[in-house]
C-alpha cells in the first residue's frame, strides 16, 4: 500500500463500538491501535498506556497547545486527543490503524482523511436495546441527565448517511467478523486500484 488505512469505528453511546473495536483488534493481528490521550480519570482496571494515556486537565491543555494531538474532541464532558506523531508515522509506514470515535468526531476525521485510505464503520443497534443500555449505564445519574444522553444516543443511532458501512450489532462476534470482512474488502479494493486492475463497478467510496 502507498499509505496506511485508517479505520474508524463509530456509533452512538451504548451501541458497543468500543467493545467491537477491542474484539476486532484481538482477532486481526494486522491492525494497529494507538492509545488515546484523555483528561478523564482512569476507570477500574484501566492502565495508562494500554488503551488510554491519562493526563490531568492542565497537562492535556498544555499538550494540546504544543501540537501533540492530530485531532482533539470532547465526549461526555471529557477531552480526548489522537496522538499526532504516532498516527502519522503508522499511516506513513502503511499500517492499518483502527480507532473508535463518537459520530461527530468520526465525521471530522473523515473530512481530514477523505478517500479510499479511510474506512468508516457505524455500529447500530435496535432502539429498544439502546435505551436499555443507556439507562443501565446511567442508573445512578439524575433523570434529566439520562433523558438528555438517551436523546443524543437515539439521534446518533439513526444518523448513518455519512459512513461507509453500517453494521447491526445483534451479536458481538458476528459484528466483529463483519467488521474484519469490511476492512479486508477495502484493502482488496486499494490493492486493485494501486495495481491498475479492474474493480467492482458497485464498489462505492463515500466522501472522496
Amino acid at each position: 500500500m502507498k499509505q496506511g488505512l485508517l479505520i474508524i469505528i463509530t456509533g452512538s453511546i451504548g451501541a458497543g463500538k468500543k467493545t467491537v473495536r477491542r474484539v476486532v483488534v484481538e482477532t486481526n493481528p494486522r491492525l494497529t491501535y494507538i492509545p488515546v490521550y484523555t483528561s478523564r480519570m482512569p476507570r477500574r482496571k484501566e492502565i495508562s498506556g494500554a488503551e488510554f494515556r491519562f493526563l490531568r486537565q492542565n497537562e492535556f491543555q498544555k499538550a494540546k497547545e504544543q501540537g501533540t494531538f492530530l485531532f482533539a474532541f470532547q465526549d461526555q464532558g471529557c477531552e480526548y486527543g489522537l496522538d499526532k506523531e504516532a498516527t502519522e508515522k503508522a499511516l506513513k509506514e502503511g499500517k492499518k490503524v483502527i480507532l473508535e470515535r463518537p459520530h461527530s468526531a468520526a465525521k471530522e476525521l473523515r473530512k481530514m482523511f477523505p478517500g479510499r485510505y479511510t474506512r468508516t464503520i457505524d455500529i447500530h443497534i435496535p432502539t429498544e436495546r439502546l435505551s436499555s443500555r443507556v439507562k443501565k449505564s446511567l442508573r445512578r445519574a439524575p433523570l434529566y441527565q439520562v433523558k438528555k444522553v438517551l436523546s443524543i444516543a437515539k439521534q446518533d443511532n439513526n444518523d448513518t448517511e455519512d459512513f461507509d458501512v453500517v453494521l447491526n450489532n445483534y451479536e458481538l462476534k458476528r459484528t466483529a467478523k463483519r467488521c474484519n470482512q469490511s476492512i479486508e474488502k477495502r484493502l482488496e479494493y486499494i490493492k486493485a486500484v494501486e495495481e491498475g486492475k479492474d474493480i467492482p463497478s458497485d464498489y462505492v467510496i463515500k466522501n472522496s
